[in-house]
């Protein structure tokens, strides 16, 4: 189905009596972020109505909340989400450390500038004011979009990185935190990947298993999930319609639907 006649099914959705919130639902489901944005531009030129103005007429409570989170660009939508997660009493550290640990270099640049955008300050600012410790610094470095932004691997790098990282884990008394930060917030993923592999080769061990018996509590939460976040980012990078923001679009909408 071309996203011309996406954007057709949304009009048949919302005019005249009654609403096909199933048909609203699929249209939204089946469709990545930035073919929304693009289903959203046709329907302005063919009914010139935005599309969102049209769903407001025919929605209501979390359900419409919901259908309008997902017609938001992705950056946008991310910013909200990461504001709300630190706005007010209390922090939601699991989706910070959800978010910001998967995003590439390229990801964390465009969410940051979302982000100032949207609420004329940074996001490390908003990041550095809400959490603290270990974990702090850790997020704060994701957050001042720190992280190369390529996928180009230097295995030179990646045999020194290894050894700092056995250095400062396995083979010492006590761990050495910041060497583990400074490294996982700031090397690609793919030149991760290949200095996971060099560990091993050297400790024996994976990364991951290193990471819970070195350190514990939210720091090792984030750590870990920046260890395991390759092979999800390249799976994603060939399968779009799998990222991690389309998993959570699907189940915004079925949650709100039916709240």
């Amino acid at each position: 189905m071309s996203l011309e006649e996406s954007a057709v099914n949304f009009f048949k959705a919302t005019k005249g009596f009654g609403t096909d919130e199933d048909l609203i639902i699929k249209e939204v489901c089946d469709h990545k972020n930035v073919e929304r944005q693009e289903i959203k531009r046709i329907y302005l030129n063919k009914y010139k109505k935005r599309l969102e103005d049209a769903l407001k007429s025919e929605l209501s409570g979390n359900f419409l909340k919901g259908v309008l989170m997902l017609m938001t660009p992705s950056a946008n939508l991310e910013a909200q989400i990461l504001h709300d997660a630190m706005k007010g009493l209390g922090t939601d550290k699991d989706l910070l450390i959800d978010f910001l640990c998967s995003k590439t270099g390229s990801e964390l640049q465009t969410l940051t500038y979302a982000f100032q955008n949207l609420y004329g300050k940074t996001l490390k600012s908003w990041v550095k004011a809400d959490t603290s410790g270990d974990l702090g610094k850790l997020l704060d470095q994701l957050a001042s979009s720190e992280r190369d932004d390529n996928s180009k691997v230097d295995a030179e790098l990646a045999e020194k990185d290894a050894e700092a990282l056995y250095q400062a884990g396995e083979k010492r008394w006590g761990t050495d935190e910041d060497r583990f930060i400074d490294i996982l917030t700031k090397r690609n993923f793919a030149q991760l990947n290949e200095t996971f592999k060099q560990y091993k080769k050297k400790s024996g061990k994976d990364i991951e298993a290193s990471i819970e018996s070195e350190m514990s509590g939210d720091l090792a939460k984030a750590l870990i999930t920046i260890g395991n976040i390759y092979l999800f980012v390249m799976h994603s990078y060939f399968n779009p319609e799998l990222s991690k923001l389309h998993y959570y679009s699907i189940k915004i909408v079925y949650l709100v639907k039916f709240d």
